[in-house]
This record gives C-alpha cells, sequence and structure tokens, in this order.
C-alpha cells in the first residue's frame, strides 16, 4: 500500500515537471519568433554574427525540449525504464552543454565591448547592411556608431550621413542635424537586456532540469519497487 502511494505521488511529480517543461518549450518558439520578427536588424548590422540565428537556436531548443518532454510522459506512462533512462540521458547532456556555454560566456565577457564596437563599425563599411542601419537609427534615435562621424567615410558625394540620422527630410547632407548620440549604447544596453532575460531563462531552465534528473531516478526505482510488490 505504501509502495504504491509512493508511486503515484513520484509518477505525479514527474508528470507535472514535464507540463513546465512543454511550457518552456513552448515559450522558447514564442520568444525565438519574436526574436526573428523584432530584432532581427541587431545580427544584420554586424557581419561576424549575421549567420547566428539566435531566432533559429531557440525555435530549435523548443522543439527538442518538447521532444524529450514526450519521451518523459510516454516512459512515465508505460512504466518504461529504456524510455526514462533515455528522457535522462538527455536532460543531462543538455544541462553539461549549458553549464560550458556559461563558462566560456564568463570567461569571454570582458571581450564583449570590444568586440561589439568593432562589429558595429565594420558593418557600416557595408552597403547591404545599410537598411538595417536605417532601422536602428530611427528606432533609437541615434547615428553612427560613436558618432555621426562614423558614416563619412562611406558618403564621399552627396550626404555625408543616411538620411535616417535625424528627424528631418532629406538631411544626409547636413550633419549638424543628425543625432548626436551614437548607436553603440543603444544596441550594448538592447545586447545586455537580452542577456539577463536569457540568463534568468537559463537559470530557471536549468533548476528545472536538475528536478527531473531528480524524479527521473525516483522514477525509474519506484517503477522497480512497484514490479517487485506485483510478482
Amino acid at each position: 500500500m505504501v509502495a504504491a502511494t509512493w508511486y503515484k505521488v513520484v509518477r505525479g511529480f514527474f508528470i507535472f515537471f514535464n507540463f513546465i517543461g512543454i511550457a518552456m518549450g513552448i515559450a522558447m518558439i514564442a520568444v525565438g519568433a519574436y526574436l526573428y520578427i523584432e530584432k532581427k536588424d541587431f545580427l544584420n548590422i554586424m557581419p561576424k554574427y549575421e549567420d547566428i540565428n539566435i531566432a533559429a537556436v531557440m525555435v530549435a531548443a523548443g522543439i527538442i525540449l518538447l521532444i524529450i518532454a514526450c519521451i518523459g510522459f510516454c516512459g512515465a506512462w508505460m512504466e518504461s525504464q529504456c524510455m526514462l533512462i533515455m528522457f535522462f540521458t538527455a536532460i543531462f547532456i543538455i544541462f553539461a552543454m549549458e553549464i560550458a556555454i556559461g563558462i566560456v560566456g564568463f570567461i569571454y565577457r570582458g571581450d564583449i565591448d570590444t568586440e561589439l564596437n568593432k562589429q558595429l563599425k565594420a558593418g557600416l563599411k557595408e552597403e547591404k547592411r545599410h537598411p538595417s542601419w536605417d532601422t536602428i537609427q530611427k528606432l533609437y534615435k541615434c547615428c553612427g556608431v560613436d558618432s555621426y562621424e562614423d558614416w563619412y567615410a562611406f558618403y564621399t558625394t552627396g550626404n555625408q550621413v543616411p538620411d535616417s540620422c535625424c528627424n528631418h527630410k532629406d538631411c544626409g547632407s547636413r550633419p549638424d542635424l543628425a543625432y548626436s548620440v551614437g548607436c553603440y549604447s543603444k544596441v550594448k544596453s538592447e545586447v545586455e537586456d537580452n542577456f539577463y532575460v536569457l540568463g534568468a531563462a537559463g537559470i530557471t531552465l536549468g533548476v528545472l532540469q536538475i528536478l527531473l534528473l531528480v524524479m527521473t531516478m525516483l522514477m525509474i526505482c519506484a517503477i522497480r519497487q512497484n514490479r517487485s510488490i506485483r510478482t
């Protein structure tokens, strides 16, 4: 009787935490879609990171989390130790990868400012990135990386700065009307805010993964105990 009750309790908690995993997977897919729609210009202005599609990574991670949660559900429903071991292994590997990424990010955190400034200035040189620059300059009312003078080297005739550098029509030939604030601080602030959000999400996901690892071990033990009682 006690063993049966213990099994039901463990199974209930296991399914509950899997529901949370599914909710987080759906949330990650939604956040990925939002980043793709609203924030793609931030990567487009930096040549080195144009192929790093954060939105796609978020969506893929959300789908993987949903698949893993389904494996856990099936393992609990069918009382399959094999599926639960697969579930445990997948969660453990992902958790280990997250720790490794966190350590690398912590080690190189001091290089972010220099690299960000460097990539923003590199993005000014390529005309194909100018539409994304226009979007960001209009949105944040800024001009260039450090100041509007960053554009001088790329506008040799006609306009000295893009028209997106101020609110006035055809003001590119009048840099004195351009926004006095560079976009570096604005972009840096946006990147930092996203890091905080991702960090909070990572900690939450890490806690959930630890709970799932513990509950999976308890679930396997409970299944073995329940089967031994039946026999």
